[in-house]
């Protein structure tokens, strides 16, 4: 059941996670649209890093795009990028996301500084601070309040994000299966949500109430993880780099890594005193 072509593996909630959007795809890496999806295809088209190409639907490891097949690996679903969605923050620290397809950041609030590092889609860190020069608004970010500065980044790139969460005792929990690399989302006993995740080598089974959530995370050697939800069993939080979940991978360090829509609708979903089941 797919909201909008939301090209996710969700469940019955997946028409409140996007109603009525349509979502685009932002090019992880040089890649390949064919004319049919397998493998030795015919070349249709060829997509350079960031690029942006509307999605119509998945299939299998596939999406259809307007003139073929992409590899669904080869790009992060995203929303369409519309400066005039900023919302720029005069009040700091602020949790800001990033709504273009890339976000940079650069040593100092220029756009000709030394690049430090980039933040795709969907990832979110904090801002401390900020310049306006008359001309363009840069943000200084963090990845918490009182954080060391990672760079400057153009405040246009991005967009305040609330750090919200919902009442306790809704009777909500979290499933997170292995064998079938899902996350699986519970109200009252019944399904409400199902979405591909990569799974961590060092994964334990059991049930462990939440211990903490974070808008964005720590992820070794890379910054802008999003929508950190804690557990004894693990971390569970939404990725920029890659779209490789549900395809049985998994990872030697990190944690339970999601799309950052999925992760986005998680976090505001679940509650504080929510258990989550690592089975």
């Amino acid at each position: 059941m797919l909201a909008a072509g939301l090209p996710v593996d969700l469940a019955g909630a997946a028409a409140d996670v996007l109603p009525g959007t349509a979502l685009m795809g932002r090019a992880l890496r040089a890649a390949q649209v064919v004319n049919r999806p397998t493998p030795g295809a015919a070349v249709v088209r060829r997509l350079w890093p960031d690029g942006v190409l509307a999605l119509r639907e998945r299939r299998g490891d596939w999406y259809v795009v307007e003139s073929g097949f992409v590899r669904t690996v080869d790009v992060q679903p995203m929303l369409l990028y519309d400066p005039g969605q900023a919302l720029p923050s005069s009040e700091f620290p602020a949790w800001v996301s990033v709504i273009a397809p890339v976000a940079p950041l650069r040593r100092w609030a220029a756009g000709g500084a030394p690049l430090v590092d980039r933040v795709g889609w969907g990832g979110v860190l904090c801002a401390v601070d900020r310049i306006d020069d008359g001309r363009d608004i840069w943000y200084a970010v963090s990845a918490c309040a009182d954080g060391e500065l990672l760079g400057w980044t153009p405040a246009n790139r991005w967009t305040v994000v609330l750090d919200e969460s919902p009442a306790d005792g809704c009777q909500r929990s979290l499933a997170l299966e292995a064998d079938s690399s899902r996350v699986i989302a519970y109200q009252g006993g019944r399904e409400v949500l199902r979405a591909p995740v990569t799974v961590p080598a060092d994964y334990r089974p059991g049930t462990w109430p939440v211990l903490s959530r974070q808008p964005t995370g720590i992820v070794p050697g890379i910054q802008g993880a999003a929508w950190t939800i804690t557990g004894a069993g693990g971390l569970v939080y939404g990725v920029h780099w890659h779209n490789d979940m549900g395809r049985g991978t998994r990872l030697a360090a990190g944690g339970w890594e999601l799309s950052p829509l999925v992760a986005r609708w998680l976090y505001r979903w679940l509650p504080a005193d929510a258990t989550i089941e690592v089975r």
